[in-house]
């Protein structure tokens, strides 16, 4: 199979399923998707599916797939993603949903922009202020942003890759009349500064965002051991490493800063060191270096979104002069042969791709979360389609970048 067949055959197994789960929710809630997790409808899911229909429609024509994204967008309009959209989580008393998460949110929002502009429609800025004041809801401080929005009484602390994803929406709502006064819009640099200071030496972003002893950590691990310093700084994993530097990387070449691009490239470095090749044609991860959960828990260790994740990151690497052509399509192609090969489960079992890989040991004690569907993966699996449309089987239309 050809290396183009080969990603179709993925993109084709994630079209389908999500086409399916769309004409599932459609009794109860029209162009909704339902989630392979959760089995209810759900709004990152609908988003996502928003996007990868919109994609699927320009690369072939077809107005089914038009149809099917612009019941995706009208659904989503009636869910108020601007004012922050909640994050189904389960636990021993069942499904439930975390209100105001940024991570729902940002993800949506995103994959909404880019189906819009596939179709050749408004981007839908006039609700800024409305993004802004929700975001103002998750902030820590100046520049540091919580998961989800701020309960009173509760104390949340600031995550990084939330304040990418704050950085990422503040830089692309700034062009809305209606947000350009806005207060939240000063922690643009702010943000910057943190997400920077929070980078170890070899490219790597933590979980948590430092404080003064936990930067210590990341520049001088040797004398964070002698001391007492807040541990948080080893709290990493592949899967949110590349969700921030895919977020600063889009964030990056918007707003062509030179020291933003420079933390991009460190991070980029560790996705290079950290891909091993299996045989002649195949990249996995390097999982090794990530914690081991000791029981059950919601993490992200082995998380198969990385893959996605590093096919999205691609032709914005590309963008940046961080990556060239072969080193684009060499890490793209096997990336997507260790997918196609390793992470595919069988015709008819949901989702389509496995959520992690790895040891048992690890697998086993990782808790249900609605990010295992493949919505989100579809979502940033489009890009890199995108990027390749001219090579591809029916191309892609003029309206799809």
């Amino acid at each position: 199979m050809g290396q183009d067949a080969v990603l179709l055959d993925v993109w084709d197994r994630i079209v389908s399923e999500l086409a399916q789960f769309q004409d599932q929710a459609s009794a109860v809630a029209r162009g909704q998707v339902v989630n392979a997790i959760s089995g209810s409808p759900c709004g990152q899911d609908t988003g996502c599916a928003a996007k990868v229909f919109a994609v699927e429609y320009a690369r072939t024509a077809k107005p089914q797939w038009r149809d099917r994204a612009e019941a995706a967008l009208t659904a989503m309009d009636q869910a108020d993603p601007y004012g922050g959209l909640p994050e189904p989580v389960w636990d021993v008393l069942g499904w439930h949903d975390n209100p105001g998460s940024v991570y729902v949110t940002g993800t949506t929002l995103d994959a909404i922009w880019s189906a819009r502009r596939i179709l050749g429609c408004e981007l839908g800025l006039e609700q800024g202020r409305r993004l802004m004041d929700y975001l103002w809801t998750c902030r820590v401080g100046p520049g540091l942003f919580a998961h989800d929005t701020i309960r009173p009484g509760v104390k949340m602390p600031p995550i990084q890759n939330i304040a990418a994803f704050a950085l990422y929406m503040m830089t692309v709502i700034e062009q809305a009349p209606s947000a350009a006064d806005h207060p939240i819009l000063g922690d643009r640099d702010p943000a910057i500064w943190h997400l920077l200071a929070g980078q170890r030496r070899d490219g790597l972003w933590p979980y948590h965002t430092q404080g003064l002893a936990g930067r210590l950590g990341l520049r001088c691990p040797l004398l964070a051991r002698f001391g007492r310093f807040n541990e948080t700084w080893r709290e990493a994993d592949f899967m949110h490493h590349c969700l921030v530097l895919y977020y600063l990387g889009k964030t990056a070449a918007m707003r062509q800063h030179r020291r933003l691009v420079d933390g991009v490239r460190l991070g980029w470095s560790f996705v290079r060191e950290n891909l091993e090749p299996v045989g002649q044609d195949e990249l996995r991860c390097r999982w090794s270096w990530e914690k081991r959960p000791w029981g059950p828990r919601y993490c992200n260790y082995s998380d198969t979104n990385t893959y996605f994740l590093i096919l999205a990151c691609l032709p914005v690497m590309r963008e940046l002069g961080i990556v060239d052509q072969l080193e684009a399509d060499r890490v793209g192609q096997g990336v997507v042969n260790h997918i196609s090969r390793a992470l595919l489960n069988e015709e008819g079992r949901h989702p389509s791709i496995r959520p992690a890989e790895g040891p048992v040991e690890t697998i086993r004690c990782i808790l249900p979360m609605v990010e295992q569907s493949v919505a989100w993966k579809g979502s940033l699996l489009a890009d890199w389609l995108e990027y390749n449309g001219g090579r591809l089987s029916g191309g892609l239309s003029a309206s799809g970048g």
